[in-house]
This record gives structure tokens, C-alpha cells and sequence, in this order.
């Protein structure tokens, strides 16, 4: 019966102390590549909606990123949800660093970023008015901005409803091997666009052609 009770007691004080315990930064410096970081994220699933970036308190049931656990909740939802994902970056060099974080295609995420002196608010998502997005190229994508040896806090609201893949994907990288990514998509989808407009001008000639035959030997 006494280890029963000490059981009983000690169980619950794992499980809050594993949650409110600190996690480790993403460590980032100048060198930093193009790197996925959604396992060093964790995750609080909000069935009811009832929280904003504004009023949202991090004393939850925060879990570390898993895809497989995530997924298996994602395919036994009843209803969508708002996903909340947190983590902590560090810069750990003598360098300002301009970072770009991409998220999942969602219709809506709202992004909370914290240091000791300022609270940052963004909004991105493929359903959201381009003028209220503090905008790179890309409508899934945010900036940050770290001052050397400085950490900021991430803390992001998704609107969850539908996913391509049952998984979450995020990708950290430096602004300037973002901005040479999309110049690249720019550039092979004019080439794409051009093709496609040459191909359609050659079977538009080709019709033309044929009915010009037609007419003349009919």
C-alpha cells in the first residue's frame, strides 16, 4: 500500500517536471546550412481554440516533437485544432545573423518571438492578406534576427484543418541562401512558364495549319 501511495504521488510530479523543464536551444552561427529543426520543436495540441499568442501561457503539456506520435494524433483527430509549436534559438557566434524559419503550408500561423527586451508578433499562411504579412517570397516563411550570442523564444500558432503529409516540416536557413532559393524557384518557373507557351504556340500554329489544308482541299 505504501509504494502504491508513494507511486501515486511521485508519478505526476515526473510527468510536470519533464514538461516545465527547460529545453535545449537550436544552436545557430554564421556557418549554419539549410538544416530541417522540427524534432527540436515541441508541440501542445489545443482541441478547443481557446488561447491567442496574446494570452497564451506556456505552463502546458508540452511535448517534444515526434512525427510519429504526431501523426498518429493528426489521423485520430474528430475535429481541426490549433497546433502550438515552441523552441528556443541561440545564436553562439560574434555575428548579427539573418535567419529565414519555413513552416508547413498552412492557412494561418501566427508567430510570437520573445527575448528579455521586445516581443516580436508575425502573421503568415497561404490565406492570409499579403499586406498584413511582414513578408519574404515565400507566405510560409518568417525572418529572425539575432544579435550576437542572443536567444529568442519561437512560439507559433497554426491553424491545423488539413496537411499534406500527417507530419510537421520545418527548415531553418540564412536569409541570403533563402533569398538565391527563390530566385532559383523564380527562375524554373519562368522556364516552365515559357515552355509551356512555346509548346501551346506550336500546337495552336499546328491547328491552324491543319484547318488551312483542310479548307484548301476539301
Amino acid at each position: 500500500m505504501l509504494q502504491n501511495k508513494l507511486l501515486f504521488i511521485l508519478l505526476p510530479m515526473l510527468f510536470f517536471g519533464q514538461n516545465s523543464k527547460k529545453s535545449e536551444p537550436i544552436k545557430v552561427t554564421s556557418y549554419t546550412k539549410q538544416s530541417e529543426i522540427s524534432k527540436q520543436f515541441h508541440y501542445f495540441i489545443d482541441k478547443k481554440k481557446e488561447f491567442s499568442t496574446e494570452n497564451f501561457s506556456e505552463n502546458k503539456p508540452w511535448k517534444p516533437y515526434s512525427s510519429k506520435y504526431f501523426k498518429k494524433q493528426y489521423e485520430n483527430r474528430t475535429e481541426n485544432f490549433i497546433l502550438w509549436l515552441r523552441a528556443d534559438v541561440k545564436n553562439t557566434s560574434k555575428d548579427t545573423l539573418n535567419l529565414v524559419i519555413s513552416l508547413d503550408s498552412f492557412r494561418e500561423s501566427k508567430i510570437k518571438i520573445l527575448n528579455q527586451n521586445k516581443t516580436e508578433f508575425q502573421t503568415i499562411g497561404y490565406l492570409v492578406n499579403q499586406k498584413s504579412q511582414t513578408v519574404l517570397t515565400d507566405s510560409q516563411s518568417f525572418p529572425l534576427q539575432l544579435l550576437p550570442f542572443e536567444e529568442k523564444k519561437i512560439i507559433i500558432n497554426s491553424y491545423v484543418d488539413y496537411l499534406f503529409e500527417n507530419e510537421i516540416k520545418i527548415d531553418l536557413m540564412q536569409l541570403k541562401d533563402y533569398n538565391i532559393a527563390q530566385i532559383k524557384k523564380i527562375k524554373e518557373y519562368n522556364a516552365s512558364f515559357l515552355l509551356f507557351g512555346i509548346l501551346t504556340g506550336g500546337i495552336f500554329i499546328m491547328i491552324i495549319y491543319n484547318m488551312l489544308l483542310f479548307f484548301q482541299y476539301r
